[in-house]
This record gives structure tokens, C-alpha cells and sequence, in this order.
């Protein structure tokens, strides 16, 4: 089974793939009404009520990071109703919240969405299997642009994998199977003509525009020439099902082509109606007129080359004092989003320690509580300002208890802290990586309540 696709890089999943096929048949304004008191009363049969101890904004949070993941994990459109019902109830416990509704109320619905949530990735889960080669299919025609350059074949291709994902959500994968192939294929199809449109299209417009011009009269080698070459480079696309850098270099050099055939019909055009005495003068004129634009040209390219070579030097000595100073100014950009209370910065070569003093936890708990996150949204938008290449989150805590609890903690603190920053920071996963020290760096006295208060911390080191 293929792992979760990040789905932030694809484009927005249309409509249609998020809602199930319904055909709604003369219904009567009564039963429609009925119907919908009856959806408002019922819970899904999975429903689990959350205690009433429960703290409403940390299980919102909490769900928030659930649906999250699950988009992450494509399962919207593999189970889209099941998902929107998650999305709707969640979005029905925020706006409790701001309305100051109770807390049963709140908690009520987020128990809403857990269940739906957990049904959508049961459904996506059973689905994803059949699916994965579609998304993946899907997701390389919608980098090729196929949704802008080859909209026909790929609105076609997005209708079908509606259809398809709501029979898979009513438990019909063998109508899935038959017709996975099929769907595939306008996938591949839809990305091959985009990519054909792509390449091709500037040197096409020109090609029609001189043909509009009368080249099949005035240029007709020259035009054979060039509507050969796109053929030949269509054909070469379509055989090796991609594009490389040689045929982009071949699709500019038929875009010139292109190009000069325009000139070629217009000036053969001017110049039909004349004799040839008339003709030869013209020509003449014309490389007169190019060997003396020739020789200015070169003359001034020596001044530009000159100008370049002395731009270069100092462009180079620019980028290099620059890169220099990059440490310092990015611990003073870190630096100004913390008031002294809440972080001390620290420079370590070319190194930046947050050392995170407001950041606190519940004795022996990991877990992060709402009132931090504003804390943690500073740190984040700190790392992402300065574009850090790295971020470690270290755990530490003083020597109170046995060396393997304490460094337990420590880790699970600091992974609780990396699973924000990746959640709601924009942080890539791969460039954030958790560690717990326990007690083994302190930076104070365990002997004293002060010292051992300075050594529960979180350090975070950001690597330029």
C-alpha cells in the first residue's frame, strides 16, 4: 500500500469528486422536510460521546489535527461524504464556540465529527488500494497543467473518478476495477495533450498566423519545414510519454523557426509585385543595412562585456558579504518576535537557539495546552521568516525521578512540539526532527527550585 500523498502541492479537488451521486425523484416539499429533521436528530452509529470533563478547545484542536492528517491522506476524495459530514460537524463546533454555546453542545458535535471521521477513513482505507494509481495518475496531469491546457479530456477523467469514488463509498469495487483502466488512461491522455500543448502551441499560433498570411504561396518549403519538425516533436512526445530537456531546446528552436517563416512570408509577399532590378537594389539595401547593424553590435557588445565582468566582481563580493551576515540577521529577525519573558535567542556559530522560557507543560504531561499555541505560532512563523534549513526541538528536564522517565518525557514534550510546528506551520516534516535529553544538559543547579525550573525546557536550534 502506497503511503499518504501530500496533497498541498496538487490543486484544489474539484467539487464534483467530494459529492456522491444522487438522483432525487419528484419528491414531495413535505418529505424534503422530514428528511432533513430527521438528519439534524440522528448521530452516526459509531457515535462516542467525549467526557464531560472534557476541555472543548483542546478537543477542537485536536480534531482540527485529525482532518488535517486525513486530507493529507487524499481521504476527502476517497471518501468524500463521510469527510464533508466530519468537516460540517467540526465547523459546527467552532461556531458553538464563538457563540458561547455549552460545553456539551460543543463537545457534542466534535463527538459528531470524530465518528464521521472515523468512518471516512474506514471507507478510504477499504478504497485506497483502487485508487492509488488513479490519484497518482491524477496528480501528474494536474503538474502537466492538464486542467488549463487539456480541460476536455480532464474534466472528462474528473467526472468519471466522481462516479467512481462514490460506488466506492457504497462498497461496489468491482465496478471500481472494471473501469480503473479506462479512467487511467484519460489521465495519461489528459497529460499528454498538455504536455504536447505546452510545448508546441507558441510555434502553432505562428504556423497558422503565417498560413492566414499567404506562406503556403510565398514560403512553401520553408512552412512544409516547419509544420514537419512540430509533427515530428508531437510524435516523439507521445512515443516517450514525457518531455526532456532536448526536445524543450527543439520545441524553442521550431518556435524561432516559426518565427522567421513569418518574416520569410511577409517579405516575400513585398517583394513579388517587383522586377528584378528592383529586387537585387532591395537586397542590397537590406545587407548593407545588417553589416553595419553587425558592426555597431559588436562594438557595444565589448562595452557590455567590459560592464559585466566589472558587474560580476562586485555582484560576487555583494553575495558573499551578504552570506556572511545572514546568521546575524536572522537572529535578529528571530529575536523580535519574543518578549524577553517568553524566549531567550541565542547565537551558536551559525546556529540559533530559541530557548522557549514561557513554554511550560503539567508535571510529567506532554500534552501542549491551548494558551501555548500563540506562543508556538511566534516560533513558527520565526523559523519560516529566516528560512531554516533544519529545526531541532530538544526536550530537557531536571533530575528529579529516574534518568529513562525523564528522558521518556523529554522526548514525548519535544515531539509534542515538532507535531505543531509540522501541523499548523508550514514546516516541511523532513526538516524538523524531535530529541530528548532528560536531565542530561542542565543548564542550572537541580539543588535549588529556580535551578530546576530553568532546566525543564524546550530548546529549539535552527540550522541556516
Amino acid at each position: 500500500m502506497m503511503g499518504a500523498i501530500n496533497i498541498e502541492y496538487l490543486i484544489s479537488v474539484p467539487k464534483e469528486l467530494k459529492m456522491k451521486t444522487r438522483e432525487l425523484l419528484k419528491i414531495s416539499a413535505g418529505a424534503l422536510l422530514l428528511s432533513a429533521l430527521v438528519a439534524c436528530s440522528s448521530k452516526p452509529k459509531n457515535y462516542t460521546a467525549l467526557p464531560a470533563n472534557t476541555d472543548p478547545s483542546a478537543a477542537i484542536e485536536a480534531t482540527k489535527l485529525d482532518l488535517q492528517q486525513a486530507r493529507a491522506s487524499q481521504v476527502d476524495v476517497l471518501s468524500p461524504e463521510s469527510y464533508d459530514n466530519a468537516k460540517e460537524a467540526y465547523d459546527d463546533a467552532l461556531k458553538a464556540r464563538e457563540k458561547n454555546r455549552s460545553n456539551e453542545k460543543i463537545l457534542e458535535r466534535v463527538a459528531v465529527a470524530n465518528a464521521y471521521l472515523r468512518t471516512a477513513n474506514e471507507k478510504a482505507q477499504i478504497s485506497r488500494n483502487a485508487f492509488d494509481p488513479l490519484l497518482e495518475a491524477r496528480k501528474a496531469a494536474v503538474e502537466a497543467k492538464a486542467d488549463s491546457l487539456a480541460q476536455k479530456t480532464f474534466r472528462k477523467a474528473d467526472r468519471q473518478m466522481a462516479d467512481l469514488t462514490s460506488r466506492a463509498e457504497e462498497g461496489d469495487l468491482t465496478r471500481v476495477e472494471k473501469r480503473r483502466g479506462e479512467l487511467l488512461g484519460l489521465y495519461k491522455q489528459a497529460r499528454i495533450e498538455a504536455l504536447t500543448e505546452g510545448l508546441t502551441a507558441p510555434a502553432r499560433r505562428n504556423t497558422e498566423k503565417t498560413v492566414k498570411e499567404g506562406a503556403k504561396r510565398y514560403a512553401p518549403r520553408t512552412l512544409a519545414s516547419v509544420q514537419g519538425a512540430i509533427d515530428e516533436l508531437i510524435g516523439e512526445l507521445r512515443h516517450n510519454g514525457d518531455i526532456t530537456d532536448a526536445m524543450r531546446e527543439q520545441g524553442l528552436r521550431i518556435e524561432k523557426a516559426s518565427d522567421r517563416l513569418l518574416a520569410l512570408t511577409r517579405s516575400s509577399k513585398h517583394l513579388a509585385g517587383q522586377d528584378s532590378e528592383n529586387v537585387a537594389a532591395e537586397l542590397e539595401k537590406r545587407d548593407n543595412a545588417v553589416e553595419d547593424l553587425r558592426m555597431r553590435t559588436t562594438a557595444q557588445q565589448q562595452v557590455l562585456n567590459r560592464g559585466a565582468a566589472a558587474l560580476e566582481r562586485t555582484t560576487r563580493e555583494l553575495a558573499e558579504a551578504d552570506k556572511a551576515a545572514e546568521p546575524q540577521k536572522a537572529y535578529e529577525q528571530i529575536r523580535s518576535q519574543f518578549s524577553p519573558g517568553e524566549a531567550d535567542v541565542l547565537m551558536d556559530g551559525n546556529k540559533i537557539v530559541v530557548r522557549m522560557k514561557a513554554l511550560n507543560f503539567a508535571s510529567s504531561k506532554s500534552d501542549i495546552a491551548p494558551e501555548q499555541f500563540g506562543l508556538l505560532k511566534k516560533l513558527g512563523d520565526g523559523i519560516k521568516s529566516v528560512g531554516a534549513s533544519k529545526v531541532i526541538v530538544e526536550g530537557h528536564t531536571d533530575a528529579v525521578g529516574a534518568a529513562a522517565l525523564n528522558k521518556d518525557l523529554s522526548e514525548r514534550r519535544a515531539q509534542a512540539v515538532e507535531k505543531y510546528l509540522t501541523a499548523n506551520s508550514e514546516i516541511p516534516g523532513n526538516q524538523v526532527e524531535a530529541v530528548g535529553y532528560g536531565y542530561s544538559k542542565p543548564i542550572s543547579d537541580n539543588k535549588s527550585k529556580s535551578g530546576r525550573a530553568q532546566n525543564r525546557r524546550i530548546d529549539v536550534i535552527l540550522e541556516l
